[in-house]
């Protein structure tokens, strides 16, 4: 007879707060319960793939032990609420997370869908009771009986997960607007530490890929989970430099940074035993507007393919220089890797650090997203 354990995991979705502007929508985090003496984790797979739109999916691959009977537990998927400039209303599911699955032992499992309030007994708001109430330029719930008084809110995605003796594969995905502020255009924090809760205390096989599928992506990695074992490229064409912690952000010395380029590709981290310290914080490196097109900063001249900050589009475009608008033009053809004939382009490229020469690849606009051809429309000679 199977006995039904009751643990709600905190799945829980932070943000990640690098400044008080902005819109920081929604990040990832372990699969980890509030307590567990004997289910273990022994292998992971993390996977987040980061595309052309602002969206990101994490593909989260699990091998659990059990070495108990059969036993049934009820998980949960908490997400923290949008915070800052998004306004929205309230639905069940997060308005920023999209097409969430789950599959256990290779059999889809089915989901509910609620809004709580967080460390309380985690039971769906009743809403015969609380109002939205949008506050300081964030999102709160207010009791209609007293709208100053004010509640936090997540969303939780609970699911039955029924695991049998021996390894269990527990194989989830989700699609995610990426946050952004006024200092990158998009970042995300993943949670690791809460991994150290399951049973053995770690992740006996642990592998983190990031990845850039028919894309260019300059990304920074607070890499303090990762010191001592190497990334690695192991897809497409990329590299890393590490030692630009003080470049970032004031403030911030005593992290540790690693910096990538990638064109179509993947780098991974491999860890066997791996007891994790400190989180996953990644953002971009591509901010238009930290850079002085004379003065590159170190994190080079770049920008997201996927859109503009808006402050620079498109009327800021028009005060340009001759000069940057043709640096601008042709970026689209230098994140591809072209080899450019005009000395002048070709030797101002070469001094960023992101560019990556491809002899082979060929003029061609074929594959622009919308947002290069906008640019190329906006800084038309």
């Amino acid at each position: 007879m199977k006995k039904n354990i009751i643990l709600l995991i905190l799945f829980a979705l932070s943000v990640v707060v690098k400044a008080n502007d902005g819109s920081y929508y929604t990040s990832g985090n372990q699969l980890i319960p509030l307590k567990e003496s004997s289910i273990s984790v022994s292998k992971e797979i993390l996977t987040i793939s980061i595309g052309d739109n602002r969206y990101a999916t994490v593909d989260v691959y699990y091998e659990f032990i059990n070495p108990d009977k059969d036993r049934t537990i009820l998980m949960g998927f908490e997400a923290d609420r949008p915070l800052y400039d998004v306004k929205y209303s309230f639905e069940k599911s997060h308005p920023f997370i999209y097409d969430f699955k789950v599959e256990m032992n290779g059999k889809p499992i089915e989901y509910k869908n609620y809004i709580t309030i967080p460390n309380t007994a985690y039971e769906p708001v009743d809403f015969n009771k609380w109002d939205l109430n949008f506050e300081a330029g964030e999102n709160y719930l207010s009791l209609k009986s007293n709208p100053d008084s004010l509640a936090d809110i997540s969303y939780v995605y609970s699911f039955n997960a029924p695991f049998i003796p021996g390894k269990n594969i527990v194989h989830h995905i989700y699609r995610y607007k990426l946050g952004k502020s006024v200092e990158d255009l998009f970042d995300l924090e993943y949670k690791l530490t809460p991994a150290t809760r399951w049973a053995n205390h770690q992740i006996d096989d642990f592998t983190l890929r990031i990845n850039v599928d028919n894309t260019a992506k300059n990304f920074i990695v607070r890499d303090s989970a990762f010191m001592g074992v190497p990334f690695k490229v192991i897809k497409g064409i990329g590299k890393m430099r590490t030692g630009i912690q003080d470049k970032v952000y004031e403030g911030h010395t005593d992290d540790h940074y690693t910096e990538f380029t990638l064109r179509d590709g993947m780098i991974e981290w491999h860890c066997t035993n791996f007891k994790p310290k400190n989180e996953i914080v990644l953002f971009s490196a591509d901010v238009l507007y930290r850079c002085n097109f004379e003065e590159p900063v170190k994190t080079g001249y770049f920008y997201d393919r996927t859109a503009y900050i808006e402050d620079l589009y498109p009327s800021n475009f028009r005060d340009l220089t001759p000069r940057d608008k043709r640096i601008l033009r042709n970026l689209p053809y230098a994140h591809r890797g072209y080899v450019f004939k005009d000395k002048e382009l070709q030797k101002f490229f070469d001094r960023q650090w992101w560019y990556m020469p491809d002899e082979n690849w060929k003029l061609s606009t074929r594959d622009f997203t919308k947002d290069e051809r906008e640019l190329l429309k906006l800084v038309v000679k």
